[in-house]
């Protein structure tokens, strides 16, 4: 499955630190999101495709536990963004 970001224009994002906080214009949510979501969602948002899926999973491996396999880390980040309104499934 693809993923893209929520429109770009209905995010505000900074990232202090490793650590970004992104505001949701269409929910008015407010997120701090981990060095490894914030990877994730910078890579979403500027469509990075020089950032390999399987570095950015094996970032997030650390974050969900290591029992978890690195796609499973990265699918639970992204279905979590999902759920915040911060990226969603592309059709295809």
């Amino acid at each position: 499955m693809q993923w893209c970001s929520a429109p770009p224009q209905t995010l505000l994002w900074r990232v202090w630190e490793g650590q970004a906080v992104v505001r949701n214009a269409r929910t008015g949510s407010i997120h701090l999101l981990s060095p490894c979501a914030t990877k994730v969602f910078t890579a979403l948002v500027t469509s990075t495709s020089a950032v390999l899926l399987s570095d950015l999973a094996r970032q997030c491996i650390e974050e969900v536990g290591e029992e978890t396999s690195n796609i499973a880390a990265l699918t639970e980040v992204l279905t979590e963004f999902e759920r915040l309104g911060l990226a969603e499934p592309q059709q295809p």
